[in-house]
């Protein structure tokens, strides 16, 4: 997660790569090509996927400011693995995968929250893999 003060400066790239999403709408839906990657600067972003078998909606999680998403897409090149959708009114900054990929290497502070964000991830993750095998 980004900090409040690293937040406040990130906020000054909002009249350049700025978006703003009304509650309710989709930011990314699942298995779509996409490269962008996205840092919430207010509100909060839901995560789902759908069932396979029904096809219902299922949440993965809550996402809120200071966060990044769409890593996964943006370094990879494979599709969304998730749904994202706005909570309530959010803004956000989107960076297409050559500006993020600038941002790395310009600014170290960011490439390590971003390397966090992955880390902190893959841990959830292996956690709830570990949870499920023990059960």
């Amino acid at each position: 997660m980004i900090h409040s003060n690293e937040l406040k400066a990130l906020d000054g790239l909002y009249g350049t790569y700025g978006v703003k999403y009304a509650a309710g709408e989709f930011i990314v839906h699942e298995h779509e090509p996409s490269s962008d990657l996205y840092v919430i600067l207010r509100g909060a972003v839901e995560f789902s996927v759908a069932d396979p078998e029904t096809m219902n909606r299922r949440v993965l999680r809550t996402a809120h400011a200071g966060e990044i998403f769409g890593e996964i897409s943006c370094f990879s090149g494979l599709p969304r693995t998730a749904s994202a959708q706005a909570v309530q009114e959010r803004m956000l900054l989107r960076f297409q995968r050559d500006t993020a990929v600038e941002m790395i290497r310009t600014s170290p502070q960011f490439a390590i929250r971003l390397i966090q964000t992955m880390g902190d991830r893959l841990r959830r993750n292996t956690e709830m893999l570990t949870q499920l095998w023990n059960r």
